[in-house]
């Protein structure tokens, strides 16, 4: 039976969120890509594909239709094309560590995940899927990207289990005190 793990930082409600997966996904989170090309938030793995997850605290209204967002009445920078480069240079990654990688490797779904609990979407036609985070593992577990068998998972997740996590940021109390953020150990999924 296949294992699953979570690899990195595990205290954030994205990571909570993606724990509700089944046993055939495989969850990293805040993982550096070996190019130094990309920092991603949550990479997954599993039998509906691959997903790029990146987060985002807005608050309040925040609409979207293709790669136009606005948050209130202000037009942002989308993020969904922030999440599509990182998707697009993860694959590319993973081809390049992969014998026949161009054909074994499955194009990698880039997701945008909302955080703040105050935050309504309102999307139409979003060029990257965008929902809060209550709503990922169902996506994630219903929307079909590429079907990896139980080999072509594990052949990923070996390669993306060596990429280097992103080091988390001191606390101002950790500064103050001298602490450091502990790394965690790959652990099972609950």
């Amino acid at each position: 039976m296949w294992q699953s793990w979570i690899f990195g930082r595990t205290n954030d409600s994205v990571s909570e969120a993606l724990m509700r997966l089944p046993e055939a996904y495989v969850v990293l989170n805040d993982i550096l890509l070996p190019e130094g090309t990309a920092a991603l938030d949550h990479i997954v793995a599993g039998p509906t594909g691959l997903f790029a997850i990146e987060t985002n605290d807005w608050d309040g209204p925040v609409k979207c239709k293709g790669h136009d967002w606005f948050v209130g009445r202000k037009r942002v920078a989308s993020p969904g094309r922030a999440a599509q480069r990182k998707a697009a240079a993860l694959r590319r990654s993973l081809v390049n560590m992969t014998y026949d990688g161009e054909h074994k490797i499955p194009d990698v779904s880039a997701i945008l995940a909302f955080v703040h609990p105050e935050v309504q979407i309102g999307v139409d036609e979003p060029a990257v899927p965008a929902m809060r985070v209550e709503e990922l593992a169902s996506f994630i577990m219903h929307y079909k990207v590429a079907e990896l068998s139980d080999e072509d998972r594990a052949t990923i997740v070996r390669h993306l289990g060596s990429f280097p996590s992103r080091p988390k940021q001191k606390s101002f109390w950790g500064l103050a005190l001298g602490v450091g953020q502990r790394s965690f150990a790959p652990r099972p999924l609950a």
